[in-house]
C-alpha cells in the first residue's frame, strides 16, 4: 500500500459512512491481533529483569482482554453489511485471546486475581457465541465447531485448577512435606547419607498423590501411609534407577539433575510459606549441597540446579498453572490443537471459494480482498499459537520432570533404547531460558553528579504513576554473569563449607584474605557504608588500571580508532580485557561485576540488603553529597581519580571515627591499596575479588522470605540464587564475630553449651543441645541434639533437658531448663527460673575459681536488683 493510499484510508475511517465503519473495525481487529500475538510472544520473556519489558508486558496482559470486547462490540454493530468475513473476525480473535489467559500472574493462593481473569472469560465467550447466533453466518458450523474449543478450555483449566489447589502433590505439599521428612528422619537416625550416590536421601520427588493421605485425631496431622512403593519416586530412587538411560547416558547428571532441583524446589517453598522443616533434614539437604552439588566444582552444574529451582518457583508464584500438573493436558491439548487445526483449513478452503455478492460491503486494494488476507491472517495466527503452546509443553521442565519419573518407574514404553535416546535429547533441549543470568550494575564515581530531571518532572506529572527517580542513582546496563564469576562463587562456596556452618554465616566472612594494613576497612557501622567504601576503593584501582593498559594513541590515528569502536558493542568496564593477563583478567572481571552489583543492591533493592531500607538510603544520599562536596569539578575518571587521591587522612584513629565520610574512607582505602608496593596488579585484584565474592555470600542469607518472592516475577536477582541455596541448607542469617568470639571461649557440661542470651533473652533447649541464633522478639524450640547459639534482644528459647545456661547480659531472663546444670551469672535485674536441681553462682569469684577452664565470666556481678532476685525460684543444690 502506497502512503497515499494509507492517507486515504485513514480519511475515510473519519467519516461515519458504512465505509469508514468497516474500516475502523478492520483496524481494530488488526491491531488487537497483533497486541495479542505480541503478548503471546512477550511470554518467552515474563521474566526478564529488563523493567521495559516487563512493563510493556504488564501493558498488554491489562489492555488485550478489553479491546478484543470492545472489537467484538464493534463487529456486532455492522453485522448488517452482508460481510460474510466478520463474524469469522470475531471468533477468532477470542480463540486468540483466551490462548493468552495462562500467561497471567497469579498462583494458586492468588483467588481475587483467579475470579477477575475467569469473569473476562466468560464475558468475551458469551459475546461472541451471540454474535454466532445472531448474525447467520454462512459459516457458522465451522464457528461453533472453532469457539467450542474455548469454554471446553476454560473448563478443563478451571477444574484443573481446583485439582491441583488441593492436590498433596501441589496444593497441599508443602503441609505434606514437613510430616513426611519429620517421620523419615524418625524412622533412619542411625544411617549415614551419602550425598553423591544419594543413599539415605528419600526426599519426595513425585507420587504422593497415589498414596494413602490420612488425618487422625488428636493431632490431626497429614500423614503419608505409602501404599504404593513403585509410584513413590525419591531422589534416592532416582540415582539408584538401574536403565541404560540414567546409569550410561547420564554421565554429566544433567537428567537426574531435574528431579534434584524439583525435590530442593519443595523444600523452598515449605521455608516460604513457614513451615519449619526439622533441623537433621536442614543439615542432610547442605551436606547434599556442600559435598554433593559442589563436588568437582562444576560451576555450570551448579546453577543450572539453582537456576531450575528457581524456575519451577516462578512457574508455582507467577503463572497461572504449571502445565506439568494439569490432569490430562497432552491429551487435550492435543485434540484442542488437532480439531482447531483441520477445521481452520476447512474454514480457510471455504474462504478462499467465497466472492463477494453485488450488495456485500468489501474493501479492495489493488484487487485484492483486505477482509479476506485479514481472515488467513488471523488464521495462520492461531495455528502458530497452538503449535507453540504444544512445543513450549513438550520443552518445559515440568513435561521432563514427569518423564523422568515416570522411566524411573519402570513404564515398559520407555524402558528402550529409541524412547531413552529421545528422553536424552528431550532434557537436553530448551525453548525459553529459564532464567535471565544478568546481574544489575551500578557505578558510584560515574553516576554521583546524575540529576534526572526529567524523570523527576515525569514523575510528578503523572501523579506518582512513574517511579520517582533517585538522585545520583543512574543505573548501569545489565551484563551477563560471567563464568569467572560463577566459577569464583562455587570455589568460595568449598572453602565456606569447611567453617561448619551450622546454622549461620561464618563470622566476618568478608575479613578473608585482606591484608592487616586494611582490616580497618571492613569494621563499618552498617553494610551500607562496607559496599560503598570498597566499592570507591575498587573503582579507583579501575581507573589506575584503566590508565596503566590503555594504549598510547597518536592523532592521526584517534579518527580511525573512533570509528572502529563507534561500530563495536560497548564493554561492560572501562578496561580493555585483552590487554591484561589471564589471571588479572579473571580477578578483574570477578570483583568489579560483584562491586558494582552489590552497589546495584544498595541503591535500586535495598530490601534485599540486612540493612534497613532506611538506613540504606539515608547512606547513601548522604554519601552523593559528599562526593558532589569533595569531587566537584571533576568532569572525567581521570580528575576524580586524581581528586580522590589528594584526600587527606590517614588510617590512625579511624575505626569509630563518624567525622570521617564514607567518601574519604573509600578514597584513603583506593590509596593504600594502589601505593601497596608489596601487591602487584594480580594479587591486588584477587584479594579484592575474594573479598567482594565472600562479601555477596554474606549478604545472601535472609530470613525475609515475602521480600525475595516478591523479586520473583522480574526473574528475581543473582542474590535470589545464592538465598535459595542457603535457605535449603538452613542458613538464614550472619554471625556476628564479636559474638561468635565469645561464644567460642565458652564451655559447658558435655561441651553442648547455651551461650550468651543478650538483653531481655531467654534461653534453653531440650536434650543436649546448643542454642545459635534466634533474631530480635524470636522465639526457637530446639529438640534432639541441635545447637542455638546468640539468642538477640528479647529472643526467647525453650526447651528441657540437660543444658547449661551461661552469660546472660542485663535485664535476661534464662528459662525453661529442667534437669541437672548450673546457672552461671546472671548480670543486673535478669532473672532465671528454673526447675529441679539447679546451682546459682551468684558470686564472681566463687565462679572464676570453680569454672575457670569452662565459662568467662562477665564483671557486673554487683549490679544485682534485689526486687528482681526475690522473683527467683530456684533450689539449690
Amino acid at each position: 500500500m502506497h502512503a497515499g493510499e494509507t492517507i486515504k484510508a485513514l480519511l475515510v475511517s473519519l467519516r461515519n459512512s458504512d465505509d469508514a465503519k468497516l474500516a475502523r473495525t478492520e483496524f481494530q481487529v488488526v491491531l488487537v491481533g497483533i497486541l495479542v500475538v505480541a503478548l503471546f510472544i512477550m511470554d518467552a520473556y515474563r521474566f526478564c529483569n529488563n523493567s521495559f519489558v516487563r512493563k510493556t508486558l504488564a501493558i498488554l496482559q491489562t489492555v488485550t482482554n478489553p479491546l478484543v470486547i470492545y472489537t467484538v462490540g464493534l463487529i456486532q454493530n455492522i453485522t448488517t453489511f452482508g460481510n460474510q468475513f466478520i463474524s469469522i473476525w470475531a471468533v477468532l480473535l477470542y480463540i486468540l485471546e483466551s490462548g493468552t489467559e495462562y500467561l497471567c500472574a497469579y498462583s494458586l493462593t492468588n483467588f481475587s486475581m483467579r475470579r477477575r481473569v475467569e469473569l473476562k472469560e466468560l464475558l468475551l465467550t458469551f459475546f461472541t457465541a451471540n454474535l454466532i447466533a445472531t448474525t447467520g453466518s454462512k459459516f457458522h458450523w465451522f464457528l461453533w465447531v472453532l469457539w467450542s474449543m474455548g469454554p471446553i478450555m476454560i473448563i478443563y483449566k478451571l477444574i484443573s485448577f481446583e485439582l491441583a489447589r488441593e492436590s498433596y502433590s501441589y496444593g497441599q505439599n508443602s503441609k505434606l512435606m514437613v510430616e513426611y521428612m519429620k517421620n523419615v528422619f524418625l524412622q533412619n537416625q542411625h544411617a549415614q547419607p551419602d550425598p553423591i550416590g544419594m543413599r539415605g536421601y528419600k526426599y519426595l520427588v513425585r507420587g504422593e498423590d497415589a498414596q494413602e493421605i490420612r488425618s487422625q485425631a488428636p493431632s490431626f496431622q497429614v500423614e503419608l501411609n505409602i501404599t504404593n512403593q513403585r509410584k513413590l519416586i525419591t531422589l534416592e530412587k532416582v540415582w539408584n534407577c538401574p536403565g541404560h538411560l540414567l546409569t550410561t547416558l547420564d554421565q554429566k547428571l544433567s537428567i537426574r539433575d531435574v528431579c534434584l532441583s524439583y525435590a530442593l524446589y519443595k523444600l523452598l517453598r515449605c521455608q516460604m510459606i513457614e513451615l519449619s522443616l526439622p533441623r537433621k533434614c536442614q543439615d542432610m539437604t547442605q551436606k547434599l549441597i556442600f559435598e554433593g552439588v559442589l563436588h568437582g566444582r562444576n560451576d555450570k552444574r551448579v546453577f543450572n540446579i539453582m537456576e531450575m529451582q528457581m524456575a519451577f518457583l516462578m512457574d508455582y508464584y507467577y503463572t497461572r498453572i504449571p502445565i506439568g500438573v494439569w490432569y490430562g493436558y497432552p491429551l487435550i491439548k492435543f485434540v484442542t490443537l488437532l480439531v482447531t487445526v483441520v477445521f481452520g483449513c476447512l474454514l480457510a478452503f471455504d474462504v478462499h471459494k467465497t466472492e463477494p455478492q453485488e450488495d456485500d460491503l468489501y474493501h479492495f486494494i489493488k484487487g485484492l480482498n483486505v477482509d479476506r488476507i485479514i481472515t488467513y491472517a488471523l488464521l495462520v495466527s492461531i495455528a502458530v499459537k497452538e503449535g507453540w503452546e504444544m512445543i513450549l509443553y513438550m520443552l518445559s521442565d515440568w513435561t521432563k520432570l514427569v518423564v523422568i519419573c515416570r522411566y524411573v518407574e519402570g513404564s515398559w514404553f520407555l524402558r528402550n533404547r529409541l524412547a531413552e535416546r529421545i528422553i536424552l535429547l528431550l532434557c537436553r533441549s530448551n525453548v525459553v531460558k529459564r532464567w535471565h543470568n544478568k546481574m544489575g550494575q551500578y557505578n558510584f564515581l560515574e553516576s554521583f553528579n546524575y540529576k534526572p530531571w526529567v524523570k523527576q518532572a515525569l514523575h510528578y506529572g503523572t501523579l506518582h504513576i512513574i517511579r520517582k527517580p533517585i538522585e545520583g542513582g543512574k543505573v548501569g546496563k545489565n551484563i551477563k554473569i560471567f563464568q569467572e564469576v560463577k566459577q569464583s562463587i562455587v570455589d568460595a562456596l568449598v572453602n565456606i563449607n569447611d567453617d561448619n556452618l551450622m546454622n549461620s554465616m561464618p563470622p566476618s566472612l568478608y575479613n578473608r584474605g585482606i591484608r592487616n594494613s586494611n582490616r580497618w576497612a571492613c569494621k563499618q557501622e552498617t553494610f551500607s557504608h562496607l559496599i560503598l567504601v570498597w566499592h570507591i576503593a575498587t573503582s579507583m584501582c579501575e581507573i589506575q588500571l584503566f590508565e596503566d593498559t590503555r594504549p598510547e594513541r597518536s592523532s592521526s590515528k584517534s579518527f580511525l580508532y573512533k570509528l572502529k569502536t563507534c561500530w563495536m558493542k560497548p564493554h561492560a568496564f572501562i578496561v580493555d580485557l585483552k590487554s591484561l593477563e589471564s589471571n588479572t583478567s579473571s580477578h578483574y572481571i570477578v570483583a568489579n561485576s560483584i562491586s558494582r552489583y552489590c552497589a546495584y543492591l544498595l541503591v535500586f533493592v535495598p530490601e534485599l540488603l540486612p540493612d534497613h531500607i532506611l538506613a540504606s538510603e539515608q547512606v547513601f544520599l548522604g554519601t552523593i553529597t559528599d562526593a558532589r562536596n569533595i569531587l566537584g569539578g571533576c568532569h572525567s575518571l581521570g580528575s576524580v581519580l586524581a581528586k580522590l587521591k589528594s584526600v587527606e587522612g590517614g588510617t590512625e584513629g579511624m575505626e569509630g571515627n563518624q567525622a570521617i565520610t564514607i567518601v574519604q574512607k573509600g578514597a584513603i582505602l583506593g590509596r593504600e591499596l594502589l601505593a601497596d608496593l608489596e601487591m602487584n596488579t594480580e594479587n591486588l585484584w584477587k584479594m579484592l575479588a575474594d573479598f567482594w565474592v565472600n562479601l555477596l555470600l554474606y549478604l545472601a542469607p535472609s530470613s525475609m522470605t515475602e521480600v525475595h518472592k516478591s523479586h520473583l516475577f522480574g526473574g528475581g536477582e543473582f542474590i535470589t540464587l545464592l538465598w535459595a541455596l542457603f535457605s535449603n541448607c538452613g542458613i538464614f542469617d550472619r554471625a556476628d564475630e564479636e559474638n561468635q568470639e565469645r561464644a567460642n571461649s565458652i564451655v559447658v557440661q558435655e561441651r553442648e553449651p547455651v551461650n550468651q542470651v543478650p538483653a531481655n533473652g531467654a534461653a534453653g533447649g531440650e536434650g543436649q543441645g546448643t542454642v545459635n541464633q534466634v533474631p530480635a522478639n524470636g522465639a526457637v524450640g530446639v529438640e534432639g541434639q541441635g545447637t542455638v547459639n546468640q539468642v538477640p534482644a528479647n529472643g526467647a528459647v525453650g526447651g528441657e533437658g540437660r543444658g547449661t545456661v551461661n552469660q546472660v547480659p542485663a535485664n535476661g531472663v534464662a528459662a525453661g531448663h529442667e534437669g541437672q546444670g548450673p546457672v552461671n551469672q546472671v548480670p543486673a535485674s535478669g532473672v532465671v527460673p528454673g526447675e529441679e536441681q539447679v546451682t546459682d553462682n551468684q558470686e564472681q569469684g566463687e565462679a572464676g575459681e570453680e569454672q575457670q577452664d569452662e565459662i568467662e565470666e562477665p564483671n557486673n556481678i554487683e549490679q544485682w536488683d534485689d526486687s528482681k532476685e526475690q522473683e527467683l525460684e530456684i533450689e539449690e543444690e
